[in-house]
């Protein structure tokens, strides 16, 4: 029998032992912590004075741009750094200083990538001088960045379309298949040199690819339909276009989206990566197999999924693409329908098909902002003006006479600037204490007007509203000094109708834009 002073020894040994195994369990956790994380460490220089960067949070592998938005802040010496703690591969995009577009990085777990982002100020307005990178995949990252930064719709048609040239959907096919080609053989040379690795170079040809397709197919629909030519395409190239009208036929679209999809399968894994714009991609595939323009490639119909009227191709859609694409759709919801219990029944079943979904809580929180209590009745009211302005100056001199006016610019379409609509109460609190008016100009296209009108009553955007026209766009653009404007944007006029700011601070750091507001206002 074990005497009292063995039986605690032995007690002692047990805890001991337990302990030295939690211990190695903890260890063992941190390890894979680590293990799992993955760093982008980046330094800002230059004459701009950058307090914090945003970047967006890669959901589930998800490059998006409506969930997780986080802000770090820059220490004194303009340096930063954010920690993804993932197994996941994904792309990672992260806001630029100044409204200067977004940086895109591919890591996967284990990766540390740095970039450097130097500054300077042209025509009174901080711009990016130059972008480098070191770390995992420094060349590849480079390259990418320098693609993004150049490739626009005029791009599209530079390089895919060239002004005409193509008698036939053929030569068309083969021009298509050689620019691809181009864009990707740096990849390859930097792949096959040991530069890069193979997972970055598939993924960012997916990026690329979905991209460059969905453009390439929404120019040439414009021309297959031929009464809509005239509608988002550039008036400098629209008339080249419709000199060849017997190549843009629905016939030879569907014939340019075949070829796609065959060479660039959309349900290869990599497309989970890739952009959001990549994603619409995959919308055209999946509505061409419910439309049986292409064939479904082994994707059977999921008759769980046959009540959803507004989005039918949703029941060819594989499940790993289902989710996210959904939560999308949930996201812009609010903005097109008003009824509080539809909404909730659409949650509700997204809810019921992916319980533990991590885009649950975003769009409860989405839900919430829109359908929060009602306000005040002397909150405000929303006043269109409808006059056919073709002047910033002349819109200010005859609506806002004598006085300071806080001008947003905005659309419907942006999504930073619907997210800073968040922050409106305390704009609204911070300009009236300074007697400054506001006004929302929105670069909607006129067509839209319907929608613009129906998402200013839905979220409540109470004030003074304007939507562009050709004219006034173009010398908005000519005043700014900019060929594009970036938005959102917020600019700030004094009572004598000059602009005293061209680029003041988003509400999102409201300190920084009322120091910004009371600087111009005390000058």
């Amino acid at each position: 029998m074990l005497d009292f002073e063995a039986l605690i020894y032995m007690s002692k040994k047990t805890v001991m032992k337990r302990l030295s195994c939690l211990l190695s369990i903890l260890l063992l956790l941190s390890v894979k912590s680590v293990y799992c994380q993955r760093i982008i460490s980046g330094r800002i220089s230059g004459n701009s004075a950058v307090n914090n960067i945003s970047y967006l949070n890669p959901i589930r592998k998800y490059n998006n741009t409506l969930f997780d938005i986080k802000n770090i802040p820059v220490d004194k010496n303009n340096t930063f750094t954010i920690k993804i703690h993932s197994t996941e591969s994904s792309f990672v995009n992260i806001y630029l200083p100044e409204n200067n577009g977004m940086l895109s990085i591919y890591e996967r777990e284990k990766d540390t990538v740095s970039f450097s982002v130097s500054m300077l100020t042209k025509d009174g307005r901080a711009q990016i001088d130059h972008i480098d990178f070191s770390g995992a995949n420094a060349e590849g990252q480079r390259l990418f960045q320098q693609f993004r930064a150049k490739c626009n719709q005029q791009f599209i048609v530079d390089h895919f379309f060239s002004k005409n040239k193509y008698a036939n959907i053929d030569e068309f096919i083969v021009n298509e298949k050689y620019q691809m080609d181009s864009i990707f053989m740096g990849y390859d040379t930097l792949e096959r040199k040991g530069k890069i690795r193979k997972d970055f170079t598939k993924a960012v040809k997916s990026n690329i690819t979905g991209f460059l397709f969905f453009n390439m197919f929404l120019v040439f629909e414009y021309f297959a339909k031929q009464s809509n030519a005239d509608k988002g395409v550039s008036k400098d190239w629209r008339n080249a276009f419709l000199k060849n009208r017997d190549m843009y036929t629905d016939s030879n679209y569907i014939a340019l989206k075949k070829r796609a999809y065959v060479h660039y399968n959309p349900l290869d894994e990599s497309y989970i990566m890739a952009s959001s714009i990549s994603l619409l991609y995959l919308d055209k595939y999946y509505q061409d197999i419910l439309n049986g323009i292409v064939p479904s490639t082994g994707v059977k119909y999921d008759t769980a999924f046959a009540h959803v009227a507004e989005y039918p191709y949703y029941g060819y859609m594989s499940k790993s693409i289902l989710e996210f694409r959904w939560s999308v759709d949930l996201y812009w919801a609010p903005m097109v329908n008003s009824d509080a219990k539809v909404l909730n029944d659409k949650l509700n079943s997204f809810r019921m098909q992916f319980p533990s979904s991590p885009f649950l809580p975003f769009l409860r929180r989405r839900f919430k902002e829109f359908y929060e209590p009602e306000l005040p009745p002397d909150a405000g009211s929303v006043r269109i003006i409808n006059s056919s302005y073709k002047r910033l100056s002349d819109l200010k001199s005859d609506e806002f006479k004598n006085k300071y006016v806080f001008v947003d610019l905005w659309a419907t379409w942006c999504t930073p600037c619907v997210e800073d609509f968040k922050y409106k109460r305390s704009v609204d609190s911070l300009l009236k204490r300074n007697n400054i008016s506001k006004l929302y100009i929105s670069l909607d296209d006129s067509t839209r007007q319907g929608i613009w009108k129906k998402f200013i009553k839905d979220k409540k955007i109470y004030g003074s509203h304007f939507i562009v026209n050709d004219t006034f766009l173009n010398n908005l653009k000519a005043q700014l000094k900019l060929s594009d404007i970036l938005i959102p944007r917020y600019l700030l006029i004094d009572s004598k109708g000059e602009i005293v700011n061209y680029d003041l601070p988003r509400p999102n750091d409201i300190g920084k834009l009322s120091k910004a507001i009371r600087l111009a206002i005390n000058f």
